[in-house]
């Protein structure tokens, strides 16, 4: 059995040889604003041609949830309503 042993890497250098990557993949998002100040996104992407065995598979779903808040904002809605 091979051992794995660690060597550094100079710099410029890399660390794995190139493969040539044939990738395709597919995706949908969605996004709600629930207020003025969060909003949300449902996603789904998965890989398309992934038919043989050492081909990247991939399914991922997603839920992101944002917040933000700043004073200015704030007070350009006050002047704005005025």
């Amino acid at each position: 059995m091979d051992e794995c042993r660690w060597r550094p890497i100079a710099a410029g250098q890399r660390s794995l040889s190139r493969a040539k990557l044939n990738n395709v993949g597919l995706g949908l998002t969605l996004g709600y604003s629930i207020n003025d100040n969060i909003n949300m996104t449902f996603g789904y992407k998965s890989t398309v041609n992934d038919s043989k065995p050492t081909d990247l598979r991939m399914d991922a779903f997603q839920i992101t949830l944002v917040f933000g808040w700043h004073p200015l904002i704030e007070g350009s809605k006050r002047l704005k309503s005025d």
